[in-house]
Parts: structure tokens; sequence; C-alpha cells
């Protein structure tokens, strides 16, 4: 799915360079990075949450794969974020159908 999302990168920015190469790894890590904070809000404080997040995006290894573009950042996403919003959805009461659905769409 990286490259299909790195070919749908180059058609909107109209290039094929580095920026469009990389731009799948940043918006994943970005949105794990969201994820965690979301999550980490269900147990922890804000600060707390903040922590946690920030933590994960500057572990060396996370930024390094923000750089480069392959594709380790988009299956950290959709795996640690299938387990995440499954177990948030069920902590939080959400429909079954609606925490499962997410779990395995991911």
């Amino acid at each position: 799915m990286e490259n299909w999302l790195i070919a749908f990168c180059y058609i909107v920015t109209g290039e094929r360079d580095c920026f469009g190469a990389r731009l799948p790894s940043l918006v994943s890590v970005l949105l794990m990075t969201l994820l965690i904070y979301g999550y980490g809000r269900t147990f922890l404080t804000p600060i707390g949450a903040l922590a946690s997040a920030t933590a994960y995006a500057t572990f060396g290894e996370v930024m390094q794969e923000c750089r480069m573009a392959e594709t380790e950042a988009l299956f950290a996403l959709f795996v640690s974020g299938s387990i995440m919003l499954w177990h948030w959805g069920m902590i939080r009461g959400w429909p079954d159908v609606v925490s499962w659905s997410i779990g395995y769409g991911l």
C-alpha cells in the first residue's frame, strides 16, 4: 500500500520528488502520534498523554522511519492502530460492531 500512496502523492504534488515519496511515512507517524495521545487520554492525564505521544514521535527509529520512503511507519499505524482503536472502543463502551469493524478494517 505504501507504493500506491507514494504514487498518489506524486499525482497530487505533480512532481516525483523526495517530498512525495516521504509524505505517506510522515502522515503515518503524525496519525500514530495523535492516536497515542487520544488513547492515552483514556488512562492518563492530558500531560501524561502528551508525554507519551511526544515520546513516540521523538524515538530515533520513528524519526528515521518518518524521513524514509519505507513501509514500517504505515505498517505500525495499521497494526498498532487496530489494536488501540479496538481496545479504546471496548473501554469506552462503543457498540461492538464499531469496535470490531475498526480493528478488523485496519
